[in-house]
């Protein structure tokens, strides 16, 4: 390892992590409301429940809710934060918080697009069709592996029923093993840029830091899949001191702890806005 010194770090970085420490703290306080419980009579929860008992709308939230804050506060622990008084630790590697953040945004875009209707055949046909994707995933999955995937045409048959004991009468789901009605649209997941464009109406900017929650997204999403393009916009090359030479220099790659926070708040307000739906869905209807 080099032993030329590093630049100070600038007033921006030390701005940024308190504002990583500020968000990634108040991520760890959903902890407890996220803990496993029935739903409430007289609630839209349990209205979804009484529907389709055996695939509750709140169950599945709440798995997306708590992967999202979980990835929130892995990636606390990545950044290694750690405060001593009146001094902030923060170790930051070049890769893997990215990753984590982008997990966090899809979880939290699907499950504000999941809770976003009133109407509960609404967000019971999005749940049926969040499964159906979940089926085909895994017939991917055990198929590379060599494994039977006979017993999911069973499965799929089940998510037809529950569709049908739901009442939702234009139930037509995309694929191969849909029933492919004539002359009727095809339910379908919307891929995550047409979800998060279309959740965009929902963001509501906080602080200067805030960044849309596409744009967060698809940031992410570029260091996830090693984009140089990403690596470009979210860091930066500093000459390391005293090693300038006639031919160069040598140059330190230095993470954005400004852009690290920009989509750390993008993921954060992301999962709050599916977090006040579950809540609203989770207590008792009154109208």
């Amino acid at each position: 390892m080099s032993n030329i010194p590093y630049p100070d770090v600038s007033k921006s970085e030390q701005r940024a992590s308190l504002g990583l420490y500020h968000y990634l703290k108040q991520a760890a306080s959903y902890d407890d409301e996220l803990k496993p419980s029935e739903a409430l009579p007289g609630s839209p929860f349990a209205e979804d429940e009484a529907a389709v008992p055996k695939l509750p709308t709140k169950q599945k939230a709440h798995y997306l809710l708590s992967a999202g804050y979980g990835c929130l506060l892995s990636l606390r622990r990545w950044l290694g934060l750690k405060r001593e008084g009146q001094e902030l630790h923060v170790t930051v590697y070049t890769h893997g918080g990215y990753a984590l953040l982008r997990n966090a945004l899809e979880c939290g875009a699907t499950s504000l697009w999941l809770l976003e209707p009133d109407n509960s055949k609404d967000r019971i046909r999005r749940m049926l069709l969040l499964h159906l994707d979940e089926i085909r995933n895994y017939e991917s999955f055990a198929l590379s592996m060599g494994d039977s995937v006979a017993h999911l045409n069973a499965k799929r048959t089940n998510i037809d029923k529950y569709a049908a004991q739901a009442g939702l009468k234009k139930w037509n789901p995309s694929g191969p093993n849909g029933p492919k009605i004539k002359g009727q649209k095809a339910d379908k997941l919307p891929s995550m840029t047409a979800t998060l464009n279309y959740l965009e109406q929902y963001r509501v900017p906080e602080t200067e830091h805030d960044m849309p929650w596409l744009s967060a997204w698809q940031l992410s999403s570029g260091f996830a899949h090693g984009k140089l393009w990403a690596a470009s916009t979210a860091q930066e090359l500093i000459p390391q001191v005293g090693s300038e030479h006639e031919h160069g220099a040598t140059f330190h790659v230095r993470t954005k702890l400004e852009s690290v926070l920009a989509v750390t708040v993008a993921a954060y307000t992301l999962l709050e806005a599916g977090m006040r739906r579950y809540r609203h869905l989770s207590n008792k209807n009154d109208a």
